[in-house]
């Protein structure tokens, strides 16, 4: 019996380990928002957002975010990830969280911008965006 559970949970936990995909998928996810960002396209960058995103905040307040930021910490000059974790939330709605914290480099001040994002089903998409300074 004990061959049986030693030989399961080795597979068990390779199944339960997030996708290295999915990671670069989540990070080219948010590198198009940033090239968006700097072209200020935010129409598509609103396709890059889940609906959970807008339930926080209306396509109006993510507006006045974007033009406070740009005004208080100047344009976008590059980005760097310094952090990345995944999560995967199992259940009758599983979920693949992701969390990526960037610096940005800005013309004004630097700063520091947190995204959320989630996958469901076959897409990922961003469901919160943060800035500190």
């Amino acid at each position: 019996m004990k061959k049986y559970i030693l030989i399961f949970l080795p597979l068990f936990l390779i199944n339960c380990s997030p996708k290295e995909h999915d990671k670069k998928e989540a990070e080219k996810i948010t590198q198009k928002f940033y090239t968006l960002l700097k072209e200020n396209n935010r129409e598509e960058i609103f396709k890059l957002c889940g609906d959970e995103l807008f339930k926080m905040a209306s396509k109006e307040q993510v507006n006045q975010m974007f033009d406070a930021s740009f005004s208080q910490f100047g344009n976008i000059k590059n980005d760097s990830l310094i952090y990345e974790q995944t999560s995967i939330i199992k259940g009758i709605h599983s979920i693949n969280e992701y969390i990526l914290i960037y610096n940005v480099k800005r013309d004004i001040k630097n700063t520091q911008e947190k995204f959320t994002l989630h996958k469901e089903d076959d897409s990922i998409k961003v469901v919160g965006y943060y800035i500190s300074p």
